[in-house]
């Protein structure tokens, strides 16, 4: 069963708390209550008792800071977490010092229940360890308390920082993680079986390769990763993790574990994403406007003028810039002071004003200004400029063009009157509006009878259904020039009608114009009666075909194939020259004639036509195959021309925007800021552009036709491995990889490789985007060198605090219970002087008592921390062996050591190692000899200790911690170390330390 949590909700909207609450119960049980009162929050903290407290930042009388004082001033444990729509920095900040356990953006409330889960866990784990810490407190000795609460703090630290802590054991291959670590990829350790497999199938799957070749080079080089990559939870939900790892070596020297840590970065890759798009919308923005856009400070100066600006002042970005603010403006215009003294008063302002060109000439223009503050904190002014000559142009246009309006209507009056065709507009529900006098010829009615009545009354039944859809086309912009219908006649005829509309969105009126159709419908009918005739033979035809008869070209048949060429309709009886005019001046007209006239046939390929498709005054190109073939009667005298062609537009403008798309691309291509790399389907290349050639340092002549593993020279690689010369891949791949330039230097690179398949999926060959990282690979090995420093000073300051600690406990000792035990024993002393019937008890009481001083002087004496100011380093090694068991079979060797050139740290580090190793020895080994020898040079200090004992196996694992603590000194102060030895051949171990050290170290 699923744990229940409680969870108080501190905010004013109501809907964004139920919108909390719908995302956390898709994870979780949850108890919820939402109050918006400092009142109702004290009362809620005492009586509903909650596992976890979320609040909005600002409240009416309230705020999220004020109720986490209230938590920490109350000393509650419970988990606080933000959620605001929006926030400032440093009001984050404040809060989280002030000890918020986090914060949510309401735009990102999927990410609620793993972070409420994430800090309940942590404050159980929290009280749990407390608990633990405080029992062992009640039992432990002081100094076993001490170093378990200085480990506790060390741990809780790496939570708090929401830092998981990991170990990969070489040897059993499997992971250790601890829980902060298990919280990122929402599992329990109980969830966890530790393998490899298990970890690899919550990465992302684009990631998943890549994580695991990093994973697998890191076992095989022993040189650790830093990585970064994506996780899936069980929910689907994305999660960004930074993994950083290193290789810890055994006591021989050999790999023994993959030490690292996780860390969740989620948010702050989405917070890099949001300022990505941000800049990419601002810089789309200033680049495309067709205003000018001026960035500007206080003092007149120009940082940054878009191409817009430069068109309109006919200058360059340099030159607008050197000009000034007040170089582009008429400083004589009096609206210009005016527009200065309302922004410094508001921030902002908005007017006409004159500009200057670059040239000296001026304009008007439509400016607005606004002063905001960058994110330095500097005032700058944005400014965006219209050129409003072309409006004030047309503004007097206007004014002319009315006083011709009334005469316009005059003359538009008489040629609706004297119009054969009729002339109306209607409204929006088909009334007639007005109605030209052609109206009684070809309806019957007077314009003044149809005022009034809707055309549809006049429509025949049968038409009535299209007429009503042509209408409502017409109505939503569309205007229509040939449609035809049929009215009835006033006295009862039906007049076929041919139209022409528009709708006019400013007046809310259809324009129309009715052709009487009569005598064209008679036609038509006529002409259709012959075409059947042939129809069978052409419309099957997959070419346009048309026959022309007679010298003047005249249709006689045509296909529909023809008709969809020409875009022409009701063309037979009619000439070519009536039907295409615009191929007149195109020659066509010519090669009709000299066909004819010759009797010879005229084939041509490809050719240009421009055509007038819809009768709207605007030429088409057109390209076709055609042939003129001559016909002759049975006279053998040419009587027409057969007419046979192919549109073959479509090829010709797709070749010809594959060459232009080929040009552009190749500009594209030699001006990008990235390398361009292209292979062939048999993994050469292929093309490289000018980038390629710099990063590689070699001419594109020289990279031409060679695979990319040839510039692939490193020892142990494979050519062409983790590359995408391997051709295999079906999908887009972005890793980084290692190249050698022609002079032989090494360069780290970022590659975007993507396929390229022909329409059956066969590999044609691959296209990479090349970035050179290397200064970037630099700064990260730096990075890591810094780390390491860091981690050896740490260890340091962690022995120093150990060193303290013995000197604490051993005055402590010596001081205190010392003194408390020889007041005993003068107490026993006086009982013994008059003894009674507990003489005996009490005289063993004195000899215990006697033996418990003698010990803790001795553990005073190997505590504290010897002072080499006041005895020699030799001399207190010397005192060192003698208190010891083995005094007689220890050799003590310092013929060629000289202590003052030794720092003190140093001789304590060694004197330290002594003082382990000694204790060792004389209670494991069962040594009979033990040699000593400690040297120097002006370079390092060496120590050499050797026993014939019954030595052990330096692989196995040990319980105790002395050979860890010895490691850990030499590796704080850069050392080395060697320990050989094996059952029954006794024990060798050589340390090395460099006398020069940090200054970190040494001071410490």
């Amino acid at each position: 069963m699923k744990a229940k949590y409680k969870v108080l909700h501190l905010e004013d909207v109501q809907s964004d708390a139920e919108l909390a609450a719908r995302e956390l119960r898709k994870s979780i049980e949850i108890d919820h209550l939402v109050i918006d009162s400092e009142k109702s929050y004290l009362l809620a903290l005492e009586q509903f008792r909650p596992d976890v407290i979320l609040c909005d930042h600002s409240l009416p009388s309230f705020n999220s800071l004020e109720a986490l004082k209230i938590v920490k001033r109350k000393k509650l444990h419970i988990p606080f977490i933000l959620i605001t729509s929006r926030m400032s920095e440093p009001a984050v900040v404040g809060v989280v010092k002030e000890g918020a356990d986090g914060y949510i953006l309401k735009e990102q409330l999927r990410r609620l229940p793993h972070a409420v889960l994430k800090a309940i866990e942590k404050y159980r784990h929290e009280k749990e360890q407390k608990i633990q810490v405080d029992e062992a407190h009640q039992e432990e000795p002081i100094a076993t308390k001490d170093s378990r609460e200085l480990s506790t703090k060390l741990l809780l630290a790496t939570q708090v920082a929401g830092i998981g802590i990991w170990a990969y054991s070489f040897q059993k291959c499997k992971f250790e993680a601890d829980d902060v670590l298990l919280s990122f990829y929402g599992i329990t350790t109980s969830e966890f079986d530790g393998s490899c497999e298990q970890w690899m199938q919550f990465i992302h799957q684009d990631d998943r390769n890549r994580v695991h070749q990093e994973f697998q080079n890191a076992l095989a080089t022993t040189k650790g990763f830093n990585t970064v990559f994506r996780i899936v939870w069980q929910d689907q939900s994305v999660h960004v993790i930074k993994a950083v790892a290193i290789v810890m070596n055994d006591a021989q020297g050999c790999p023994d574990r993959l030490i690292g840590t996780n860390q969740d970065i989620t948010d702050r890759k989405e917070a890099e994403i949001v300022v990505l798009e941000n800049e990419a919308k601002y810089r789309s923005i200033f680049d495309n406007s067709l205003d000018a856009i001026l960035l500007t400070v206080t003092d007149s100066n120009v940082l940054a003028a878009n191409p817009a600006a430069c068109a309109i002042f006919k200058m360059t970005e340099e030159e607008i810039c050197k000009k000034g603010r007040f170089g582009i403006v008429d400083v004589t215009d009096p609206r210009l002071h005016d527009l200065l003294r309302e922004r410094r008063r508001t921030g902002k302002a908005k007017g006409e004003i004159t500009f200057v060109r670059g040239d000296g000439s001026k304009f008007p223009g439509e400016v607005s200004s606004l002063v905001f503050t960058d994110a330095q904190g500097d005032l700058r002014t944005s400014m965006v400029i219209r050129d409003i000559s072309e409006r004030k142009k047309a503004e007097e246009k206007q004014l002319r063009t009315s006083q011709y309006l009334q005469q316009a209507l005059g003359e538009l009056n008489k040629i609706m009157d004297s119009s054969i065709d009729v002339i109306c507009c209607t409204d929006a529900e088909g009334r007639f509006i007005n109605v030209s006098a052609a109206a009684e010829t070809v309806w019957g009615y007077k314009p003044e009878e149809l005022i009034g009545k809707k055309y549809i009354e006049l429509t025949l039944e049968e038409d009535k259904a299209s007429t009503f859809l042509v209408a409502k086309k017409i109505l939503s912009g569309i205007p229509v020039t040939t449609f035809e219908n049929r009215f009835i006649h006033k006295n009862g005829n039906v007049v076929p009608l041919l139209w022409s509309a528009r709708w006019d969105e400013k007046e809310q009126l259809m324009f129309s114009i009715a052709k009487d159709a009569t005598e064209k419908k008679a036609m038509e009918k006529a002409l259709e009666n012959e075409r059947l005739r042939y129809y069978e033979v052409f419309h099957q035809a997959p070419s346009a075909i048309a026959i022309l008869k007679g010298a003047d070209h005249r249709f006689e048949l045509v296909n529909p194939f023809y008709l969809q060429l020409t875009g022409k309709k009701d063309i037979i009886g009619k000439t070519v020259r009536e039907v295409v005019p615009e191929l007149e001046d195109q020659g066509f007209f010519k090669l009709l004639d000299r066909v004819f006239y010759s009797g010879k046939c005229f084939t041509a390929k490809e050719m240009l036509a421009k055509i007038d498709r819809n009768n709207a005054d605007r030429l088409e190109d057109c390209y076709i195959n055609f042939i003129y073939q001559p016909y002759r009667n049975n006279r053998g005298d040419v009587e027409g021309i057969f007419f046979f062609a192919n549109d073959v537009t479509e090829q010709v403008v797709s070749r010809k925007k594959i060459e232009a798309s080929e040009k552009q691309f190749r500009q594209i291509v030699e001006t990008a800021q990235e390398g361009i790399w292209m292979l062939d389907e048999k993994n050469q290349t292929r093309l490289v552009n000018a980038k390629m050639c710099r990063i590689l340092g070699y001419s594109e002549a020289e990279m031409m036709g060679k695979p990319p593993h040839f510039f692939v020279k490193q020892k142990g690689k494979k050519p062409g491995q983790n590359m995408f010369s391997t051709g295999i891949n079906t999908a887009i791949d972005m890793y980084e990889d290692q190249f050698v330039t022609k002079s032989g230097s090494v360069v780290w690179v970022h590659l975007s490789t993507n396929p390229i398949v022909d329409d059956n999926g066969n590999y044609k060959g691959a296209l990479a985007m090349v970035t050179d990282v290397t200064e970037r690979k630099r700064l990260e090995e730096k990075i890591v060198r810094q780390k390491v420093q860091q981690q050896k000073e740490i260890t340091k300051a962690a022995l120093q605090v150990q060193e303290n600690e013995r000197n604490f406990l051993g005055s402590e000792l010596h001081d205190n219970i010392n003194q408390i035990l020889t007041a005993v024993k003068l107490h026993l002393k006086h009982y013994l002087e008059n003894p009674d019937d507990n003489l005996e008890i009490i005289t063993n009481s004195h000899a215990y008592l006697e033996m418990a001083i003698e010990e803790i002087r001795k553990l005073s004496q190997r505590l504290v921390t010897h002072r080499f100011d006041e005895d020699s380093f030799t001399e207190a090694i010397r005192f060192l062996i003698k208190g010891l068991s083995i005094e007689k079979i220890v050799a003590f060797n310092v013929a060629d050591l000289n202590e003052e050139a030794i720092h003190e740290n140093i001789k304590l580090t060694v004197f330290r190692i002594v003082q382990e190793q000694l204790n060792n020895i004389s209670k494991y080994a069962k040594a009979t000899r033990v040699t000593i020898t400690i040297s120097n040079d002006t370079k390092e200090v060496i120590l050499h200790i050797c026993d014939n004992g019954v030595g052990f196996n330096t692989k196995a694992k040990r319980a105790g911690v002395g050979l860890t603590n010895i490691y850990n000194r030499v590796e704080s102060y850069n050392g080395t170390i060697d320990i050989k030895s094996a059952p029954g051949q006794g024990c060798k171990l050589q340390l090395r330390i460099p006398l020069a050290q940090p200054l970190t170290f040494l001071n410490n």
